[in-house]
């Protein structure tokens, strides 16, 4: 599989069409249609943006099948259905995991991306 095949098969995966797609990777939708319109291989810094909004690595894009690399099966399952998440979800997922994992507020607040809060 091509890379364009690669992008397309994540794409249906996720139910997006190329305008929901260029939204999620924040890319103008005419790179994206430009990509497979006219059969150009996009750039790394348009990889990295893609893989951001499928939710994966580059190593997990660029993998041959599409596993994720020395995971555990029950680690390759998480990943998969965090990718579908919307975004509000997953802060509030990422949230609940490192309350659990902590004991003190001040260290998670010092692990949350930029927009969350603890409550």
């Amino acid at each position: 599989m091509n890379i364009l095949e690669k992008i397309e098969s994540l794409r249906e995966e996720m139910g997006w069409n190329n305008k929901q797609l260029a939204d999620k990777a924040k890319l103008a939708q005419s790179t994206i249609s430009m990509m497979f319109k006219r059969n150009n291989y996009p750039t790394v810094s348009t990889i990295e943006s893609l893989c951001s909004a499928f939710s994966i690595t580059m190593a997990q894009f660029f993998s041959e099948n599409g596993e994720f690399p020395d995971l555990s099966p029950e680690q390759v399952k998480l990943l998969k259905y965090w990718g579908k998440l919307p975004t509000e979800t997953k802060n509030a997922l990422m949230i609940v995991i490192m309350s659990l994992s902590k004991s003190n507020a001040n260290e998670i607040e010092g692990d949350l991306t930029p927009g969350m809060k603890v409550f």
